[in-house]
């Protein structure tokens, strides 16, 4: 299903929800236009691109944005501006900590897990892709941010009674269309080179102001809706097993030993195997969702012995996969011991929490990676502990949602954190 682009169709399923999420229908014709010629093409030209065919907007859209996401130089410079970010919203002298701060005392500072990585990890990328005048302390963006993620569902499964998360939708957008407002100067956004590329070929086709914010709403999206709900579960895995966090810590401190200490990206990604082992497990438990594709053929698709008709969606939760104790023996518990055999037997076809083919998440390094970033960061700083009568969270799993689940309502955790000295 991934790899079919033949007689399985994605396009046909963007087009109608990015109209869905606000783009006008002429901006989303704009998006898959391609030109009669390269010297007809708006954004080759203004950005003086190499090669001798047009391209859609989608296209050289899709081109910046893997430059950037997937390894390379590009993606380099946005890991540290990440990193800067992290750096500076995992201060307690940090002006908005009162976001996720509950109480304080001399001995430690006890938080609210669900706020501390909501503030801390949902502007970290949008810090690094924008530049930190957007997000960074932004707490209405963050609020109506979070609130749309959860309930974006509606919109996507054509729910009658959306005007709710229209509403969160619009909130944060229009924080985006302030930050828009500023001069490329003051924007600080040195690292931003995937945004200003995009905005150059947006402006470059004709497309209105309106409409650029809305795809700048876009890439805040689907950019940033993972981290911080992944990095509570991590929390949350971890603090109900000491033994295995304190493994975990090992790994941790030798990427950063101390709170002054330059963290090693490197180390964490390629030397840290329970760390990783971790990460890959939590995204294994707790990723919902399902890759949807159009059938194109006008005789079908035969999928197992079935016929799928012309013009039906075809979906792939990827929870099923992952749940299925043929591949995963006792899948519903977390296991991280089992990402560090030489060979996971279902990794290749029963593991695909960042989707696949066409539509295999570009972002999936840069999301592992500031997840690593903030454990490593908030451990060098802090003693983490939790509080007192806490109970591990349980999934919600009554909705819909996409990506990562949340926790059932009242199941935040409070942590104590203790500055390391």
């Amino acid at each position: 299903m991934y790899k079919n682009t033949v007689t399985l169709d994605f396009a046909a399923i963007v087009k109608p929800l990015i109209i869905m999420f606000g783009l006008s229908e002429a901006a989303v014709d704009m998006s898959f236009k391609v030109p009669a010629s390269a010297a007809q093409d708006p954004v080759k030209n203004a950005l003086q691109l190499p090669g001798d065919k047009p391209k859609s907007l989608m296209h050289h859209g899709a081109e910046f944005t893997h430059e950037q996401l997937l390894p390379g130089p590009r993606y380099a410079a946005l890991e540290n501006a990440v990193v800067r970010s992290l750096q500076a919203n995992l201060s307690m002298k940090n002006t908005h900590a009162q976001f996720y701060v509950q109480s304080r005392s001399d001995a430690y500072t006890s938080v609210s897990l669900c706020n501390w990585t909501l503030f801390v990890l949902s502007s970290a990328i949008p810090d690094a892709l924008f530049g930190p005048k957007l997000a960074r302390g932004n707490i209405p963006l963050l609020n109506a941010f979070d609130s749309f993620s959860k309930y974006n569902w509606k919109l996507w499964y054509g729910w009658k009674d959306a005007n709710d998360v229209r509403k969160y939708k619009d909130a944060f957008v229009s924080e985006i269309d302030k930050f828009l407002d500023l001069p490329l100067s003051e924007r600080e956004a040195d690292e931003s080179w995937l945004w200003q590329r995009m905005e150059t070929a947006y402006i470059a086709a004709g497309m209105s102001r309106i409409d650029i914010t809305q795809r700048a709403g876009l890439l805040f999206w689907v950019s940033n809706s993972n981290p911080s709900r992944l990095s509570f579960w991590i929390l949350n895995f971890l603090l109900f097993r000491p033994d295995l966090f304190d493994r975990v810590k090992e790994e941790l401190h030798a990427a950063m030993p101390s709170p002054d200490s330059q963290l090693d990206t490197d180390k964490l990604a390629n030397e840290s195997p329970l760390l990783n082992a971790v990460i890959e497990e939590t995204l294994r438990i707790v990723i919902e969702g399902a890759s949807v594709r159009i059938v194109t053929d006008p005789k079908g698709l035969q999928i197992g012995g079935k016929v799928i008709p012309h013009g039906a969606r075809l979906f792939a939760p990827p929870r099923q996969l992952h749940m299925n104790e043929k591949v995963w023996p006792d899948a519903k518990s977390f296991h991280p011991e089992r990402w560090l055999a030489k060979d996971v037997p279902g990794k290749k076809d029963h593991y695909k929490p960042w989707g696949g083919g066409v539509t295999f998440c570009p972002g999936r390094f840069l999301a592992k990676s500031t997840i690593r970033c903030f454990l490593a960061i908030a451990v060098a700083r802090y003693d983490i502990s939790l509080g007192p009568w806490q109970v591990e969270a349980k999934f919600k799993l009554d909705e819909p949602v996409n990506g990562p689940v949340y926790p059932i309502e009242g199941m935040d955790l409070k942590l104590r954190l203790r500055v390391k000295h």
